[in-house]
Order: structure tokens, then sequence, then C-alpha cells
């Protein structure tokens, strides 16, 4: 819906006051009319208008008809508005600047390869076991596959980017959260990359070994779950990224709650998570860490199913 149905809908102070009463949350159209004192005709009126502009959405309940608003077409108006001021140009520039560092980040390993592979031996090593001992050397040439992997990861992420923004009206909020989590990604990747540049280099041992990886693993998980829990909350509705499920896609207001509790049971996961790695030892750290995923995902599935009934009691 184009801006200007919107500021012609807001133009009108009964609609204003419509919109000002739905920020209390769903209410029925009776209840509506009662509260604002206009007759149910001028409330079909201004309504049908309201809707026209897809700043309002009706639901049915039973015999009743439920009206709340759209908060996304609100975020994109504000947006707008805030671009007359020159808000969002610098906004842009910090998404021109992550944009920088992702694309440094996704090319930096095999950079660095083609860098490192003049003074690499001919044969160096490319897997090791579970002690951390090479088990297979191969060309030094094979150094550019393993790091390629960012490129591949890279294009990925601007793939999802792209098609979210032609499917969604909140693209441009959706390819910040691909961005951090993107950069989040390719940064342990690089650094990945760089000690393992450093053993086929003879610099570093490798000094990794299957149990100190699990606590590896385990904590880069824990610290991925602490970035997605600060993402989270300022994802709008999507058809891509979020905790998405039937119940949490339902309404703009839904999903706002719904986000806000996946990111903090996520950082608290994290936390969790990152802490179990640094202070206990390899099998304990594997147990502790499953069991918190687990709860995790249990605790978000019970909130999921528990929205519908939560959103039928409030609306009897």
């Amino acid at each position: 819906m184009g801006i200007s149905e919107i500021l012609s809908a807001l133009s009108d102070e009964n609609r204003r006051q419509i919109l000002d009463k739905l920020k209390e949350g769903k209410i029925s159209s009776g209840d509506l009319a009662q509260s604002l004192g206009v007759s149910p005709q001028a409330l079909s009126y201004h309504l049908a208008k309201l809707k026209k502009a897809d700043l309002i959405y009706e639901t049915k309940y039973k015999n009743f008809i439920y009206y709340e608003l759209n908060l996304t077409i609100l975020d994109e108006a504000i947006m707008w508005l805030d671009s007359l001021k020159g808000r969002n140009s610098n906004e842009n520039k910090k998404n021109k600047i992550k944009m920088v560092i992702f694309i440094v980040l996704m090319f930096l390993p095999i950079a660095a390869a083609l860098a490192a592979i003049p003074f690499m031996p001919e044969t160096i090593p490319v897997h090791f076991d579970l002690n951390g001992n090479p088990d297979r050397m191969g060309s030094r040439w094979e150094t550019l596959l393993i790091t390629g992997m960012s490129v591949i990861m890279g294009i990925a992420v601007l793939i999802s980017m792209k098609a979210t923004a032609k499917k969604d009206t909140s693209g441009n909020n959706s390819n910040k959260a691909f961005l951090t989590v993107g950069i989040s990604v390719l940064t342990v990747f690089n650094i990945i990359t760089a000690y393992f540049l450093m053993i086929t280099l003879g610099i570093q041992k490798n000094t990794f070994t299957i149990q100190s990886m699990i606590k590896v693993t385990m904590g880069l998980i824990g610290i991925m779950l602490i970035v997605t829990g600060n993402i989270l909350p300022t994802i709008r509705r999507n058809a891509f990224i979020g905790f998405r499920t039937p119940s949490t896609m339902q309404n703009d207001e839904v999903w706002k709650k719904s986000q806000r509790f996946a990111g903090i049971m996520s950082i608290i996961a994290g936390v969790l998570m990152t802490a179990a790695a640094l202070i206990t030892n390899e099998n304990v750290c594997l147990i502790i860490c499953v069991g918190i995923i687990l709860i995790f995902s249990l605790v978000l599935a019970i909130y999921s199913f528990k929205i519908p009934i939560t959103e039928n009691n409030e609306s009897e």
C-alpha cells in the first residue's frame, strides 16, 4: 500500500482515535464503537478506510469480528517519515558498512590462502584424526577448496537476502539480520582458516582433539545463540527468518511478543552453553549443552502451542 493512502487514512481525527484505541490490543467492532461513542455505520466507514490503507486488519472469532493494528505497515510509514529527516541515510550508511565487512570476510580466507600457498610445501596435512594428528596429506592447492567454503556461504546469504527483499515488505529489516548473522559466521570461519593456514605453514602445531573440538563447537553455538537472541526482537514479520510457526505468524503483535520471548530464551541458552564450554570438561559440557538445546527447543514449542489459547482467552 502506498504512502498516499496511509496519509489519507491518517488525515481524519476519528480514524486516528481508532488507531489510538487499537494500541491497547485486539478489540471487537461493538466494543470499539461503544468506546469511541460513534455509530456502527460511521465506524464501519472509518474501518473500511483504515483496512484499505492496510493500517488494520480483522480476525473472526466465533460470532465476533476483532480489529488490530498492522504494525508492519505503520513501521514502513514511520521509516518513510524518518527518511524526510535524513534518519534513513544513517541507517543506509550502517548497512553499507556491514555489507563491505561481509564481502571482505567472504573473500578474505581464499585471498589469505592464495598468499600463503607459495610458502607451503608441495604436500600439506588436510585431514586430522581424533587426536589431532594428520591422517591424510594432500596438495597445497586443496587449501583453496577448504577456504572457498566462505564464498559459498556468502553467496547463500546474499541469495536469501535477495529472495527476502522481493517477497517481504520487511525485506530491508530482514537483510540487517542476515548480514549480522552472516558476519558472525564468517568471522568464526576466518578464525578457523587462520589457524589452519598457520598449521600448513608450520607456524602452529595442531593441538585440537575431538574432545577440545566439542568444547569449541558448543562454545561457538552458544555465542551464535547470543547473537541470534539480540537480533530476533528487531525482525519484523516475514516469510523467511525468525521464530516462525503458524501461531507466531498470525499477527504483528503476536509476532513481536514471540520474537522477544525467543530472543530472551536464545540469549539465556547461549550464555549457559558458553559458560559450560569454559568451565566444564568435554563430557560434562556435551551433556549440559545437549540438554540446554533440548530444553530451549521444548520451551519454544510449548510457547508456540500456548499462543492460540492465550489469544483466544484474551478475545473472550
